[in-house]
Parts: C-alpha cells; structure tokens; sequence
C-alpha cells in the first residue's frame, strides 16, 4: 500500500500525521495490494479544514472529501465515507464478476 500525506496551508503536526496514517491504514483492509493512496490536508480559512482523501484500487479511482471545524473530524469523516465507498465498489465488483450467463449444459 502506497500512500501520501499532503499538506496545503497547514503546519505538519505528529499528531495530524499520525490520526492521517491511521485513517489509511485503515482504509488498507478494503483494497487489493498495491493500490495507491494519498490524502490532502488543507486549511480553506481560518476556521475551516477540508480532508479530500483519494485511492486507486482496483483500476478505479475513488475520491471523498469533508469540510469541518475541527481537522481530526474532517480527517475522520472522509475515511468513514472512502469507506462507504470502497466497500459498495468492493461489492459492484464480486457481483458483477459472479452475475455471468448460465452456462449452456448441452456443450452449444
């Protein structure tokens, strides 16, 4: 898992770096090995944070963002909706690769 921690307008805190990894760290368990993850920390204004979180898995590019007050809330309400969206992804893909047509029995 590759990831990256971006930050635009805002001082690099261990703590901000460290809530960010655990965020993609968490995320690692919905994707396949490999895939790529990066997450923006930006400060909009003076009083609000934005976290845009994006990972390309499974060829597909997923995106989710969140504007908050608080940045740790902002940071955890983008991984909760990455994670809404990968697992539905995760569940499109195992669908539509079980949903084949039946199978013609007598060998036609």
């Amino acid at each position: 898992m590759l990831h990256a921690i971006i930050f635009e307008h805002i001082e690099p805190t261990d703590l901000i770096k460290q809530q960010a990894n655990e965020a993609l760290n968490h995320l690692g368990d919905y994707v396949q090995a490999g895939s790529h993850f990066s997450i923006v920390l930006d400060q909009a204004n003076p009083k609000r944070f934005r976290a845009l979180i994006k990972v390309h898995t499974f060829g597909k590019d997923v995106v989710s963002e969140d504007t908050n007050d608080d940045l740790y809330q902002a940071i955890h309400k983008a991984k909760d909706r990455m994670e809404r969206q990968l697992i539905e992804l995760r569940k499109r893909l195992i669908e539509h690769h079980h949903r084949g047509e039946p199978r013609n029995r007598s060998g036609f």
